[in-house]
């Protein structure tokens, strides 16, 4: 839209003809582009009121959150089952004068403003439609991936045209393995060269390296998160012309590090920032991402174990080989000996960051660590991110959403996934116990399920960030119906 719409795009954000920059982007319009910028331009005066009313009068807004309404008399097992239904989308169409990048099969999306699908946020919702049995719905979802990777080469961060410079964290493997521990091999065979697709976009050839792989030697296997566009973001356009223009820094630079750090799915937080309280010194393509290269150590992984038994001798030992490399550089790059735990690898400096977050318990969650790591990251997990409510995003107050005192489901299931694989059996109980009992209180309390939770101040909302608490909630319904269903098997043993 921005790009067809040019001066009205920019107008219209300018303006804030809706409160939310995303809905302005997401807004469906009426009339040929050519045809709308020649009543645009005809438009005089163009003053506030006017635009708005030009908005108003071209531009549709498709919500479909406004019109469930919650049943106080439901348990938060039944609400969550009721959701279901009302986050599903149909197929559609292709509409020349929207955004939104029409896909094949059913599929679901978080809620609130997020009214499309969302890459990594699928897997964590796929944790409780398979609670749910809702099999098809898995499967149309994974179907819709490989449409958009034998499409477009990779994953978008969402199905809009304006998300496809970018992805997200790399869960596609894991949707997969869902699929393999339900059916077996026989139902992954379609879907493992989009796979291995998905491997190319993020790790390139010997001979081309992709913009996401760092060139450290070729003994070391990192990646970052990267978007080469330069330009604001669309979804958030004037949040970004804000940012620059209060900033005498280089403004391209800024911009390719804020798209990375949104295709880390930790848009915003103080890991990506040199000075913590300070967005501006976002350098998050500096950065090798602890949590990032163990997904890809794992999809490595995968695709040797995988090729092994479909008896593919050529491909199998490859991404095994690469899987071997990948945990050494791991290994040797990101573990903080000083603090007992996993960080990211700051390329620049050369050195490991001091930033605790939960991301350094993904090499627990994928079985890299020794026993003393594990251990050693235990107890710093105790000490600096175990809270009230569950596990914190870091440690770090910086009024961003991604730090604290906010807590996320799919951090708080890596968590118990890393804990469950080593032995740490009452502390993944325990936070496990924590983080429903929040869910359900806030629940109790509103009638809803949030995107993210205070898990510092539990009776308080989560804050901070560039838009205000979403319900909903995809991610928050899988992970916790998971949970649920989880405790209650353990309960029984």
């Amino acid at each position: 839209m921005d790009k067809r719409l040019g001066p009205l795009f920019k107008t219209l954000h300018k303006y804030k003809v809706m409160s939310d920059g995303k809905a302005i982007s997401d807004s469906t319009f009426s009339l040929d582009p050519a045809d709308l910028l020649d009543a645009y331009n005809a438009l005089q005066p163009k003053t506030e009121a006017n635009i708005h009313a030009f908005f108003k009068a071209h531009f549709s807004i498709q919500s479909h959150h406004s019109e469930f309404k919650s049943n106080p008399c439901l348990s938060l097992v039944e609400h969550i089952e009721q959701l279901w239904d009302h986050l599903a989308r149909r197929p559609q169409v292709l509409d020349a004068y929207s955004t939104l990048i029409p896909l094949p099969y059913d599929y679901t999306v978080p809620g609130g403003r997020f009214n499309e699908v969302y890459y990594w946020d699928s897997f964590f919702t796929m944790l409780g439609l398979a609670e749910s049995g809702r099999w098809d719905m898995i499967q149309s979802m994974i179907d819709n991936f490989k449409f958009l990777i034998d499409t477009y080469g990779f994953i978008p961060n969402g199905n809009r045209s304006y998300f496809l410079s970018r992805s997200q964290p790399p869960f596609y493997v894991l949707m997969l393995e869902l699929l393999y521990d339900k059916k077996g091999i026989a139902a992954i065979t379609p879907y493992i060269d989009s796979l291995e697709k998905e491997h190319a976009f993020w790790v390139g050839t010997p001979e081309n390296y992709s913009d996401r792989r760092l060139d450290l030697g070729s003994e070391v296997l990192l990646n970052r998160y990267y978007d080469d566009v330069v330009a604001p973001r669309a979804e958030m356009f004037q949040d970004d012309i804000e940012l620059l223009e209060n900033q005498a820094h280089d403004g391209a630079g800024l911009l390719l590090n804020i798209k990375a750090a949104c295709e880390s799915g930790w848009d915003f937080s103080s890991r990506w920032c040199r000075d913590k309280m300070d967005l501006s010194t976002l350098s998050t393509i500096d950065i090798a991402p602890v949590d990032l290269n163990c997904l890809l150590f794992y999809m490595e992984s995968k695709l040797a174990s995988w090729y092994e038994e479909m008896g593919d001798s050529d491909k199998a030992p490859w991404y095994r080989l690469l899987a071997v490399k990948r945990k050494k550089s791991i290994l040797s790059h990101m573990w903080h000996g000083d603090l007992g735990y996993f960080c990211d690898y700051r390329v620049s400096t050369n050195q490991v960051s001091d930033v605790v977050s939960a991301a350094g318990i993904f090499p627990l969650s994928f079985n890299l660590a020794d026993e003393m790591q594990a251990e050693k990251c235990v107890k710093v997990l105790r000490e600096k991110l175990l809270s009230d409510g569950g596990v914190l995003t870091t440690d770090i107050t910086s009024g961003q959403q991604w730090d604290a005192p906010n807590g996320w489901a799919p951090l708080q299931w890596m968590t118990v996934m890393g804990l469950t694989n080593y032995g740490y059996h009452e502390l993944s109980k325990e936070i496990m116990n924590r983080w429903v009992n929040l869910v359900d209180t806030v629940y109790k309390q509103t009638g809803k399920i949030m995107e993210k939770y205070n898990v510092v101040e539990t009776h308080l909302e989560s804050g901070g960030g560039e838009y205000p608490v979403q319900d909903g909630f995809g991610w928050t319904n899988g992970v916790t119906l998971k949970m649920i269903n989880l405790l209650k098997t353990q309960s029984q043993l």
